[in-house]
């Protein structure tokens, strides 16, 4: 059984933290191997230039979740949810496409 990550008051695998924060499984092990524990949990890339319209789309909740957690739940890697509010497409949008699904 693989250890538990606390990230924003839950505790989820290693997989689930990488997913939510944006990263690889790989990059995540590194931070968690050479970071303090805050630091690595922090999505944060604007040291490689990540684009700030994202981070500032992606730092607003929608119906109470962050973009992070709305990916975990719909199960699909943040940076692809990140590429369609980049193009445009409304979060509120995404979400009752897959609540429509469900």
């Amino acid at each position: 059984m693989s250890k538990k990550i606390p990230y924003k008051g839950e505790l989820l695998t290693a997989a689930e933290c990488a997913r939510a924060i944006g990263i690889t499984r790989p990059s995540l092990d590194y931070r968690l191997k050479n970071w303090p524990l805050e630091k690595a949990l922090n999505p944060s890339r604007e040291k490689r230039g990540k684009n700030p319209v994202i981070k500032q789309v992606t730092n607003q909740p929608y119906q109470g979740r962050s973009i992070s957690e709305w990916a975990i739940i719909m199960g699909v890697d943040l940076p692809e949810l990140e590429k369609k509010l980049k193009e445009g497409v409304q979060i509120s949008y995404i979400v009752s496409e897959f609540l429509g699904k469900k």
